[in-house]
């Protein structure tokens, strides 16, 4: 392998693994919130199909606000700036999610919702 090949593969091999700890943080998040919601810190998550498009939009544009209201300081947190677009991240793939239901294991027809009974699992999760 040249060197031009192997820089390739390096920075390939770099970004997937950045690419692989923001979505490692997104998913953190997303059952950040489902414990949240478990505990009752939360009224609602945007995984549960029962809630409103109206209100899951309004949790997404609180959360965008609070990246354009980092983006206002002077010199922006880039932590808190990163926490809050993982968190944009989280409400929107939770809400994607329950528009498929196939992508949290439900089967065509069957509605899923938030079980907080940790009986047989540590965390909260989806259920058909």
């Amino acid at each position: 392998m040249n060197t031009r090949t192997a820089e390739f593969y390096e920075a390939l091999r770099a970004d997937l693994l950045m690419r692989g700890k923001i979505m490692e943080d997104i998913l953190a998040e997303v059952e950040r919130q489902l414990t949240m919601r478990c505990d009752g810190t939360l009224p609602f998550t945007c995984s549960e199909p029962m809630i409103s498009a109206g209100r899951k939009l309004a949790v997404l544009m609180e959360e965008v606000g609070e990246v354009a209201t980092e983006l206002q300081a002077e010199e922006p947190d880039r932590e808190r700036l990163y926490n809050e677009l993982i968190q944009v991240a989280a409400v929107a793939a939770a809400w994607a999610e329950c528009l498929d239901p196939l992508a949290r294991g439900a089967g065509p027809g069957r509605k899923l919702t938030v079980s907080c009974d940790d009986s047989d699992q540590d965390r909260p999760r989806a259920v058909p």
